[in-house]
């Protein structure tokens, strides 16, 4: 097995999350697992995105595999993901949903063209 590494991100609807990244980053869906409360839904999942694993996690799901963590998890607080891609400006042109943007795009000192968006 080869040695990686890769985030594991907490959300609400693993659903939309997974529909939102696909859509906006050109994520492909890679493996899901069902919840065990209800098998309609994945308690997690994991996408692909420009070649690296990004999986994706309930609180619940979390909250259940380590006990020593429940109620100490918020979702969406403490994690910025960095996503490179081969034009920062094509992929903000593309979004259809513009709500969550935080910072328009704008070119860096270190050479990158980068915008913040939250997902």
């Amino acid at each position: 097995m080869n040695q990686s590494v890769f985030p594991n991100l907490i959300a609400n609807d693993l659903e939309l999350t997974s529909a939102w990244y696909q859509k906006n980053l050109g994520a492909t869906f890679k493996m899901s697992v069902p919840s065990k409360t209800d098998a309609t839904k994945a308690c997690f999942t994991t996408l692909t995105i420009s070649g690296n694993d990004v999986m994706f996690q309930t609180v619940e799901n979390i909250e259940g595999k380590y006990k020593g963590l429940e109620r100490r998890i918020s979702v969406g607080y403490g994690v910025a993901l960095n996503i490179q891609v081969a034009d920062a400006q094509a992929v903000y042109d593309a979004l259809e949903d513009t709500s969550g943007i935080i910072a328009e795009p704008a070119d860096t000192f270190y050479g990158m063209r980068e915008f913040t968006i939250e997902d």
